[in-house]
């Protein structure tokens, strides 16, 4: 069993998750979504696919979490998906940290890959570029998933340069904190759940486990 597990705040990379699954046609996958995916209910497994957008240069806190949770010597091994908005050095370390857990736990990482998709938020790509991007993705997609079932490994020197603005970049997380303290229902919201259901920390699945145990 290959398990695909993917957070996608945005949508691009659970379109590169399904896509890929499609690509691995001839092996049996799993696709899940990791905010609503308990690591400790994951069986074993060939191998572990981790997909993830590129947060301020590096993997999102929930991705690290999950990491940090995964139970070692699960799957085979690990390949990791980074989801940026562009194939520069600046992403080049946004995995490092994640790859150094993941190795502590006992997992060899097989792949360390750096896509681009476009932005769909602060900023939009005009048309022509986007469209390029998705079509190159899908391409670098199907050649992933010919390394993925040949247990090919990615050999990438990370440089200094790199590791020192995704060092900068972790300044993020505990920024994206306070802005979201700012963030409210209006007047006008409906109660429809949509947000609630979908949170991507998890929080609603949180709260409905406290409600039980009360």
């Amino acid at each position: 069993m290959y398990s695909i597990v993917y957070y996608s705040p945005t949508g691009n990379t659970k379109y590169l998750a399904q896509y890929l699954k499609k690509c691995l046609s001839k092996v049996e996958v799993e696709v899940l979504p990791l905010e609503f995916t308990d690591p400790l209910s994951l069986k074993e497994g060939e191998q572990l696919i981790l997909m993830f957008p590129i947060h301020g240069f590096n993997a999102p806190r929930r991705v690290k979490r999950f990491i940090k949770e995964l139970p070692s010597d699960l799957y085979k091994g690990v390949s990791l998906i980074a989801v940026g908005c562009n194939h520069t050095w600046v992403n080049d370390a946004a995995s490092l940290a994640i790859k150094k857990k993941l190795v502590k736990k006992g997992y060899q990482v097989y792949l360390d890959e750096i896509m681009a998709m476009p932005l769909t938020i602060v900023m939009k790509f005009p048309e022509d570029t986007k469209k390029n991007l998705i079509k190159e993705s899908r391409i670098q997609i199907r050649d992933i998933s010919k390394k993925i079932i040949n247990l090919e490994r990615t050999i990438r020197r990370v440089p200094m340069k790199s590791r020192i603005i995704s060092f900068v970049g972790k300044v993020e997380s505990p920024a994206a904190r306070l802005f979201g303290l700012e963030l409210h229902a209006k007047k006008t919201c409906i109660s429809c759940a949509i947000c609630w259901e979908n949170c991507p920390m998890g929080y609603s699945e949180g709260s409905r486990m406290h409600e039980r145990k009360v």
